[in-house]
């Protein structure tokens, strides 16, 4: 983002790419929890997700939005959370 700008995006949502890899993917939330940007779940982008929670009730966007509320400049941490996966 910082060398490309808005146009890494389009690099985030290839498949193949380093960002978006089998099951790993790279995701962007505004600190409020609105959503910039999510290969998977495009209509997502816009809305704020802040209150979307995991399997077991988790609120799992708002506590990634509070890592980056993190004064620090390499602020960082880890967020688990219990997915479903699709069956069919």
């Amino acid at each position: 983002m910082e060398q490309k700008g808005e146009d890494a995006v389009r690099e985030f949502g290839r498949k193949g790419s380093k960002w978006f890899s089998g099951p790993y993917y790279l995701f962007i939330y505004e600190p409020d929890g609105t959503c910039v940007f999510h290969p998977l779940q495009p209509d997502w982008i816009g809305k704020n997700m802040s209150e979307l929670r995991d399997m077991n009730g988790k609120p799992m966007v708002r506590l990634v939005a509070q890592v980056g509320k993190t004064p620090e400049n390499d602020a960082s941490d880890w967020v688990f959370y219990l997915w479903p996966t699709k069956r069919n």
